[in-house]
């Protein structure tokens, strides 16, 4: 940062960002400071809880800031759940292929030191004695009249449930410690009218309960399976304190959408997501999907989302807003560029949690901290 501080203070001020009015983040004593820089002087008042305050060119600040910007990241943890069903290729989704990819991003998440929310879909999460103990668990779900646990039934039978059970996945983020870990329903059927009813869905939850409890773990927040939403008002009678919402374009699987999705991909000006809505259960701040380049996506140069992501980060930080990005353990299988891309926005993540521009978080922190009533 270009001009130095006055003697007396002798402590350091980082520079967050270039704005008529400026925001900084202080790194030890909360005093009054002034930085001579440029034409003038630009006066810094009391650093607040956060670490953040801002500071106006030429005379004393107005106010200091609220809420910082956030950044989330979450993983919708589904294995085969999430692609065998609705007919996509994964011959190379294992349960081996899937712990790896998961003991993989955790080593990113804490070389970064970004937490971050897993997802599962419960049944994943079940050793192959827990799912032979349980057979009804398996049966009676019809999803726009079809069974809906065929597929599952016959790998089962077949494989023992390869790439559709995964506990080891599970257990390593559990141990990991420092990320939350959510719910991304039972079965990761679509959790939505046009698919199931009132009883089915009460039943799905029913059962992530006693995973739960099984596995010592309360979910309280909600990823919706293909981020199709509905039935809130019944989340909170499962404990679901928050889901995370969908941006319009994500909501639709019409080819139509689909198309309109990609496209978006090339708009380097797309901005970050809202602060989310309180409630019960609350509204997250929408998650955005970091795609991964496969099939059409291909198309999408690493860069340009590279490129895409810095911009909306700068996005939040200039608007204290929120950057909520998420994506598929499954994809980074078959897809090792997508490690190095997600890096990469950890490494600007990181950047701007070390200045204290932003504030990364799981769901449900954020929930705590920013939309709890």
């Amino acid at each position: 940062m270009r001009g130095t501080l006055q003697p007396a203070l002798g402590r350091r001020l980082f520079r967050a960002r270039r704005h008529t009015r400026t925001r900084y983040a202080c790194s030890r004593n909360r005093s009054l400071a002034a930085v001579s820089a440029g034409s003038g002087t630009i006066f810094v008042g009391p650093c607040q809880p956060n670490g953040i305050l801002y500071a106006v060119r030429g005379r004393k600040p107005l106010h200091t800031a609220g809420m910082m910007a956030a950044f989330i990241l979450s993983f919708d943890c589904e294995g085969r759940w999430g692609m065998q069903p609705f007919g996509l290729e994964c011959h190379h989704v294992t349960s081996a292929s899937i712990t790896a990819a998961h003991t993989r991003l955790l080593a990113l998440l804490d070389r970064h030191v970004i937490p971050a929310t897993f997802a599962f879909v419960a049944a994943s999460t079940m050793t192959r004695d827990e799912v032979r103990a349980r057979p009804s668990w398996f049966s009676g779900l019809r999803s726009r009249g079809v069974d809906w646990f065929a597929a599952f039934g016959a790998a089962f039978a077949e494989t023992g449930g390869d790439g559709w059970l995964c506990p080891e996945a599970f257990e390593r983020v559990a141990r990991a410690g420092g990320h939350e870990i959510a719910s991304h329903g039972f079965s990761h059927v679509i959790l939505h009218p046009d698919h199931i009813g009132d009883a089915e869905f009460d039943a799905e939850f029913a059962k992530v309960r006693m995973v739960g409890a099984m596995k010592q773990v309360a979910f309280r927040t909600l990823v919706y399976p293909c981020n199709q939403i509905g039935f809130t008002h019944r989340l909170a009678a499962h404990g679901i304190l928050a889901y995370r919402a969908a941006l319009a374009s994500e909501e639709s699987r019409a080819r139509r959408a689909r198309m309109k999705r990609l496209l978006l991909e090339f708009n380097i000006l797309e901005g970050c997501q809202s602060t989310g809505a309180a409630g019960r259960p609350a509204a997250l701040p929408e998650g955005r999907y970091l795609s991964h380049r496969h099939g059409l996506r291909a198309l999408v140069p690493s860069v340009l989302t590279r490129l895409k992501v810095q911009a909306m980060l700068d996005d939040a930080v200039r608007r204290d807003r929120v950057l909520h990005l998420y994506c598929h353990p499954q994809e980074f299988i078959a897809n090792e560029s997508h490690y190095a891309l997600l890096e990469a926005v950890l490494r600007m993540v990181s950047d701007r949690v070390r200045d204290r521009s932003i504030e990364a978080m799981t769901q449900v922190d954020y929930y705590r901290q920013r939309l709890a009533t």
